[in-house]
C-alpha cells in the first residue's frame, strides 16, 4: 500500500518528540526513527527525514519543544550542510507568498525531492508549522 509522505512525516515528528521526551538526542536516534518508518510505512525516503529534522530542530513545527530561530541551521544530521533541508525551508518561502502551488510546480522551481514539498505542503496547508 502507498502511503503519502505527510503521514511518514507526523510519525517522523511523533518519534522526534518521543525521543526528546525520554532525555535521548534525536541526531544519535536516527537509525532508530528509520527503522520505525520502514516497519510501518515499508520505506524510509532519506530525504524526508532530513527534511522534517530541518524543521524539527529548528522549531518550525507546532506542538515541539525547540523554539522558533531566526537563523535556519541548515546541518542534517552528519553536521554538514544538508540541500533537502535548505530545499524544505525554501518550499516554504514559496508556498509563504502563494499557497496554492502544487508539488510538481515547486519541484520544478526548486528541483530535489517531491516528497520533501509533499510534507511541507501539507503541514504549512493544515496549520502544523509555527
Amino acid at each position: 500500500m502507498a502511503y503519502p509522505q505527510w503521514k511518514r512525516a507526523l510519525k517522523m515528528v511523533e518519534l522526534m518528540k518521543q525521543i526528546e521526551g525520554e532525555g535521548k538526542i534525536i541526531i544519535e536516534n536516527r537509525n532508530y526513527i528509520q527503522l520505525k518508518i520502514e516497519r510501518e510505512f515499508d520505506w524510509c525516503h532519506g530525504c524526508l527525514l532530513l527534511a522534517v529534522y530541518g524543521f524539527y530542530k529548528n522549531g518550525y513545527i507546532k506542538g515541539t519543544k525547540p523554539q522558533k530561530k531566526a537563523n535556519i541551521d541548515y546541518t542534517g544530521f552528519d553536521g554538514y550542510s544538508s540541500l533537502d533541508i535548505q530545499h524544505a525551508f525554501d518550499a516554504l518561502n514559496l508556498l509563504k507568498s502563494n499557497p496554492n502551488l502544487t508539488t510538481s510546480e515547486i519541484k520544478r522551481k526548486l528541483g530535489g525531492e517531491a516528497s520533501i514539498y509533499t510534507f511541507v505542503r501539507y503541514f504549512h496547508n493544515n496549520g502544523l508549522l509555527k
